[in-house]
């Protein structure tokens, strides 16, 4: 059951606790989803990068309908990237997505947040190394929060987490899903012991 929120409350939201939306506003349509995170100390540079995907009804995903660093916007603008954090340095968000709910085809079910870390099999970087990890939403009607979503300390070696997705729900209202799920990649520490690295 989705969590529904009364307006002007913002929650910090848990793995997998849906919240409606819909209820949380008047008018609801043009959202900023901001993601950011910060490098543990020692750990060298990063550069992490956010990326939204469109899956359909069907459960295919729509290759005309994801962005990401190198492919800004979707047709009609339902998407938009704000562009490359390329060291995540600073407060606040260090990415952020835009959504407009209306202009997404009626066949799209589900908007996917995934946050991954650039050429890290090869720079041998993981998420064990960076903490503090977050996707908030914001109402841009009224620049309020509505959720966010602090991700825990169990995705150590995982090199790229689903964060979370917007989807609708069984009554075709916009809901939120907390996710926090490795996907991907992940490092086998053996080999990063011995100075090489492989996928596991």
């Amino acid at each position: 059951m989705p969590i529904n929120l009364s307006k002007g409350q913002t929650i910090n939201l848990s793995k997998n606790s849906p919240i409606n939306l819909e209820k949380k506003a008047d008018y609801l349509d043009y959202l900023h989803i901001g993601l950011g995170w910060d490098v543990k100390s020692g750990s060298g540079n990063f550069d992490l990068d956010a990326m939204a995907a469109c899956q359909t009804e069907s459960g295919s995903w729509d290759k005309n309908y994801s962005c990401n660093y190198s492919h800004l916007d979707t047709p009609n603008g339902a998407l938009h990237h704000c562009g490359d954090n390329l060291t995540g340095e600073g407060e606040g968000d260090d990415e952020v997505l835009q959504i407009r709910l209306s202009k997404l085809p009626a066949a799209i079910n589900l908007v996917q947040f995934k946050v991954v870390i650039y050429d890290a099999v090869k720079r041998k970087q993981h998420f064990g190394q960076v903490e503090n990890a977050f996707i908030r939403l914001v109402n841009m009607s009224n620049h309020e929060e509505i959720c966010r979503y602090t991700l825990g300390k169990e995705f150590d070696l995982c090199t790229s987490v689903v964060m979370g997705c917007v989807k609708r729900g069984s009554n075709r209202e916009w809901e939120f899903v907390a996710e926090g799920k490795p996907v991907g990649a992940k490092l086998d520490p053996a080999q990063l012991q011995q100075g090489g690295c492989s996928i596991s």
